[in-house]
């Protein structure tokens, strides 16, 4: 239930949701948010690395996408970055690799560092790799083209853009924006 409506694990010490579980069940007793996070999620995150570490291995050539954002309420900075491959059977497959803090200045030097910290500790080798999907930013850039990684611009994100550029130069769209 947490999991799937998207909820924090504190649910499970609201009022609302003990008494809830005392009538779904009376003889279970609903654990804390601690053992949740100190028990619960650490064994779902080994289980699916090791699902994740068995299937990477199978694909002969792997393609990446990552992004770079900072969140509006923390202003902190995340990096992600998703494998792609096909398998023998041309069957789609995908694994998100990271998704983790990336504080500091996001140069394209400490973007370079993390893409290849992350590949090293997937153990995936730059032979293997096909291409790696970025955004268009020039940090971005630079820090992909210094992996020695064949990188490729999104066209979406350049479609992105030049709509807005677009939208923005229209006097009139400009205002009704602005309201």
């Amino acid at each position: 239930m947490i999991a799937v409506g998207n909820y924090p694990i504190s649910m499970v010490e609201e009022i609302g949701f003990r008494r809830v579980m005392k009538k779904a069940e009376p003889r279970y007793s609903v654990p804390g948010r601690i053992f949740f996070t100190t028990k619960v999620l650490p064994d779902i995150h080994s289980k699916c690395v090791a699902a994740i570490q068995n299937r990477i291995p199978m694909a002969k050539f792997l393609s990446f996408t990552t992004d770079i954002w900072t969140t509006k309420h923390s202003n902190e900075s995340f990096i992600s970055l998703t494998a792609h491959w096909l398998k023998d059977d041309f069957t789609y497959q995908h694994a998100p690799l990271s998704s983790s803090n990336f504080p500091g200045s996001h140069t394209g030097e400490a973007i370079c560092q993390k893409i290849k910290s992350l590949l090293e500790q997937w153990k995936i080798s730059k032979t293997r790799v096909h291409l790696i999907l970025r955004d268009n930013a020039p940090n971005m850039v630079k820090g992909i083209e210094n992996t020695g990684i064949s990188p490729t611009g999104c066209f979406l994100h350049s479609l992105q853009l030049s709509i807005q550029d677009s939208l923005g130069s229209q006097r009139a769209i400009r205002y009704d924006l602005d309201e």
